[in-house]
């Protein structure tokens, strides 16, 4: 692992997810945005993380909410 941190955010994220769990340090930190779509969801329960934390709240020019989740590798 070389990072401490990695912050996922566009397109392709479960692609994105799979790469960054190879680059991430053991008990680094991995931000996932819009963690409530389904297949995003899908791809972080593909993995057993420490510990996960999910923040939500209203997203910008929509009215319905907004996960991100935050993962400790």
């Amino acid at each position: 692992g070389y990072f401490d941190l990695i912050s996922i955010d566009g397109r392709c994220r479960p692609m994105c997810l799979e790469h960054s769990i190879k680059k991430v340090k053991q008990g680094g930190w991995i931000i996932f945005d819009n963690s409530e779509r389904l297949h995003y969801h899908l791809a972080i329960n593909q993995y057993n993380f420490s510990k996960k934390i999910n923040f939500y709240g209203f997203g910008p020019s929509l009215n319905t909410f907004w996960y991100t989740t935050i993962m400790k590798v």
